[in-house]
């Protein structure tokens, strides 16, 4: 999950994530409405598996790679429009 790209949205830190637990009143339709209706439910089936999967060294730094990727792409997106 920690991995999970629709699973990483941002929320205010302390209100949102400590005093409302996650706020998933407000959560679970900006899921809907950012992914489509089935991806909330998708993601909380994945939230309850018992089973634990160990990233390999390569795989984590597939990871890192596709991030600093998207991050560009995000910035240079943000200056285009600016």
């Amino acid at each position: 999950m920690r991995f999970n790209e629709m699973n990483v949205n941002l929320q205010c830190n302390y209100h949102c994530n400590k005093m409302l637990s996650g706020n998933v009143d407000k959560q679970r339709p900006a899921l809907q409405e950012k992914y489509g209706d089935k991806i909330p439910a998708q993601l909380e089936r994945l939230a309850r598996k018992t089973t634990y999967y160990k990233f390999t060294k390569e795989e984590l730094m597939e990871i890192i790679h596709d991030a600093k990727e998207a991050t560009k792409w995000y910035l240079t997106r943000d200056d285009a429009s600016a």
